[in-house]
C-alpha cells in the first residue's frame, strides 16, 4: 500500500508550519545575538521568540481576565 499524496490543505499547513518555525528560529537567534552570544539560554530564547511571534497562548489569555 502506497502512502496517499497530501491534500492541498495538508501541504499548506506543512508549509505554514515550516515558515513559522523559521520565523521563530530567526527571532530566537536575534535574542541570542542581543545577549552577546552567551550560551545556555536556547530554550528561553525559543520560548520568548514563540511568544513574540505567536503571542500569548489561549490558556494564558484565559488566566489574564
Amino acid at each position: 500500500m502506497q502512502p496517499q499524496d497530501p491534500t492541498f490543505a495538508e501541504e499548506m499547513t506543512r508549509r505554514n508550519t515550516e515558515a513559522l518555525q523559521d520565523e521563530i528560529a530567526r527571532r530566537a537567534y536575534e535574542l541570542y545575538e542581543a545577549r552577546g552570544y552567551v550560551d545556555g539560554f536556547d530554550v528561553e530564547d525559543w520560548l520568548q521568540a514563540e511568544q513574540d511571534i505567536v503571542g500569548s497562548t489561549p490558556a494564558s489569555k484565559a488566566t489574564e481576565r
